[in-house]
């Protein structure tokens, strides 16, 4: 028992220890809000595209009825796709679709896939709200569908 309290103690001292040690100090630019949920860079909260406090609706649409091939065998190639995109209603013709990632894509038979999207790819200039490419994981492995965000905010 004097054995059992002994490393009890130990090992209190220790965590208390441990968890009294401080990060280095974030930038200058950098801090946490109050609630301390969020890592805010350069004092304003994200906005547009990346508002945390928005969920984006996404949807692609292909004039192709065999698109799904046509990008499964562009895959190695990194050939793009033309596809209707549409981000919260505002709608993008001719917008370059392709899938994306190793080993997302290579998961088995699964048709839950990464894509990159590029605005520009035939119409220059064209952009969603200063962003010309965009990236949608999928979340490969992560059940949850969170880690990302969590992995961004924390």
């Amino acid at each position: 028992m004097k054995q059992l309290l002994k490393s009890f103690l130990l090992l209190t001292a220790f965590m208390s220890g441990f968890f009294g040690l401080e990060a280095q100090n974030l930038p200058d630019e950098m801090h946490i809000t109050p609630d301390g949920r969020m890592l805010m860079i350069g004092g304003q909260p994200n906005s547009g595209y990346y508002d945390q406090s928005l969920v984006r609706r996404i949807d692609l649409t292909f004039a192709s009825p065999n698109f799904w091939t046509q990008l499964t065998n562009n895959y190695s190639t990194k050939t793009y796709l033309p596809a209707t995109l549409q981000i919260d209603g505002q709608t993008f013709d001719s917008v370059g679709v392709r899938f994306r990632g190793n080993t997302s894509f290579n998961t088995g038979s699964s048709q839950k896939k990464s894509f990159k999207m590029e605005l520009d790819n035939w119409k220059s200039g064209a952009d969603y709200d200063g962003y010309s490419t965009f990236k949608i994981n999928n979340a490969n492995s992560d059940r949850s569908m969170m880690r990302e965000v969590l992995y961004s905010t924390l």
